[in-house]
Formats: structure tokens, C-alpha cells, sequence
């Protein structure tokens, strides 16, 4: 059995459904990161693994995005648990 927790950044006073709708409507496949995003968004990552790194007590594998055009800034994976976390761009 597995779980996908989804996590959205959220703007003050915005209802969770609108969050989710929007999400489902925008297209990122779309959307090609540019230089300063992949930046953001392998920085986030980073900040992101040194937290799960702080719990995570056996191995893990990690991956972080290195070209812009793809959606995915980071993976971490703890092998023995199965645990996985990706940042996702959008």
C-alpha cells in the first residue's frame, strides 16, 4: 500500500478547493523552467532534503535537476522505508 501526499503552496484567505482546482487546470507540461527557476527550485529542494535527512535515519538516494525543461527539481528516496518526496515545479 502506498500514499501520495500532495502539498500546494496556499495564499492567505484562499479556500482549499480553489487551491486544488487550480492546480488541476494549469498545465505545467507547459511551462519550460528557465535558469533563475531551476536556481529556485534546486535551492527549495536542497533546504528540503537537509530537513528529511534530520529523520531519516538509513540510506537514501537523491536526485536534483541540473537542466532547465523538465518539471521535477528534486527526488529523495529512503531506500529502506520507501519513503519519497519530489518537488515539483508549479
Amino acid at each position: 500500500m502506498s500514499y501520495d501526499i500532495l502539498l500546494y503552496p496556499r495564499r492567505a484567505g484562499q479556500d482549499w478547493t480553489e487551491v486544488v482546482e487550480a492546480d488541476e487546470q494549469e498545465t505545467h507540461d507547459d511551462a519550460l523552467l528557465d535558469e533563475a527557476a531551476l536556481a529556485d527550485g534546486v535551492a527549495t529542494f536542497g533546504r528540503i532534503e537537509a530537513r528529511l535527512r534530520e529523520q531519516v535515519t538509513g540510506p537514501v538516494e537523491t536526485w536534483v535537476a541540473e537542466e532547465t525543461g523538465g518539471d521535477v527539481f528534486g527526488e529523495f528516496s529512503a531506500t529502506d522505508t520507501g519513503l519519497q518526496v519530489e518537488l515539483f515545479h508549479g
